[in-house]
């Protein structure tokens, strides 16, 4: 099984970053998402669903029950991206200023489109990483700040600063599960764990039922902030968001989360179907 975990740090406005420490996040939406804003989520399935390209993408006909396939989308209007950056060394504050000065006014001028849901900089993992969330209203959005961002002379403008202290950049397109919406930005002086996973293809609805199953079995679960499946980009990957006041409760917390019989059988069951963490 192979899995990607890594320890995050929120950025506070005048100072983003994902995997958070002591620093407040920051989460500069105008519009934070609330499970009340999200409407009724069970859908029937699409006309060619039981073809080759169902089957390749949800799995055998055994996993693939009405029920399942109903529950799979979230707020199935919103579109949810994430996007890394790898910083050059020695720049991580120059960057910051500047995604500071730039992203939140961006958010917040296009609200109706897009919003920032949250910036992060790694602490464990991929060091010298930020993951910034943003949250589209739609598909149609998407293509809109895609195209602003491809002709608008002032965003060009301050994009290629920032680009300019970026050595690598990845992107991705995804779905929250339909358990789980994102959470309403908040600040907070503890840390965020990312995890990622690479599930095997034509399995990502079993691996959702049964992923479902075993979080119930967690007493933390308020803490789990967002949990997304890939629709564009890498496929087959699913992430989630843990928020926690520091290392040492993230270690309390998962010590009584292995103590639980129910908890370590769901862990087995999902690691038969992934290939492995991130």
């Amino acid at each position: 099984m192979s899995r990607l975990f890594c320890t995050l740090q929120l950025l506070p406005k005048k100072s983003l970053s994902l995997l958070l420490s002591k620093q407040a996040p920051i989460i500069v939406s105008t519009r934070p998402f609330t499970t009340e804003e999200a409407p009724n989520t069970k859908q029937k399935p699409s006309a060619d669903s039981k073809g080759f390209i169902s089957q390749l993408i949800y799995g055998d006909k055994q996993t693939n029950s009405e029920q399942l396939s109903s529950n799979v989308f979230a707020r199935d209007k919103y579109e949810h991206e994430i996007i890394t950056h790898k910083v050059k060394s020695g720049c991580m504050d120059e960057y910051l200023k500047l995604v500071a000065e730039f992203y939140p006014g961006f958010s917040n001028k296009l609200h109706h489109k897009v919003s920032l849901s949250g910036s992060f900089s790694t602490l464990v993992g991929k060091l010298d990483n930020v993951i910034h969330i943003w949250q589209y209203s739609g598909n149609d959005a998407v293509q809109q700040i895609w195209d602003i961002k491809r002709n608008d002379p002032e965003f060009k403008h301050k994009v290629t600063k920032i680009q300019s202290l970026v050595e690598t950049r990845s992107n991705q397109l995804v779905q929250e599960l339909s358990f789980c919406p994102t959470s309403p930005p908040i600040v907070t002086n503890g840390i965020y764990e990312l995890r990622s996973y690479l599930i095997k293809p034509g399995k990502f609805l079993e691996w959702q039922e049964k992923w479902q199953i075993s979080i119930r079995q967690r007493s933390n679960l308020g803490k789990l902030k967002g949990a997304w499946y890939s629709k564009e980009g890498k496929l087959n990957q699913v992430h989630h968001i843990w928020a926690y006041d520091s290392l040492a409760e993230r270690k309390k917390s998962r010590k009584y989360a292995w103590l639980d019989k129910g908890w370590a059988q769901s862990v087995q069951s999902t690691s038969n179907i992934t290939f492995y963490l991130l």
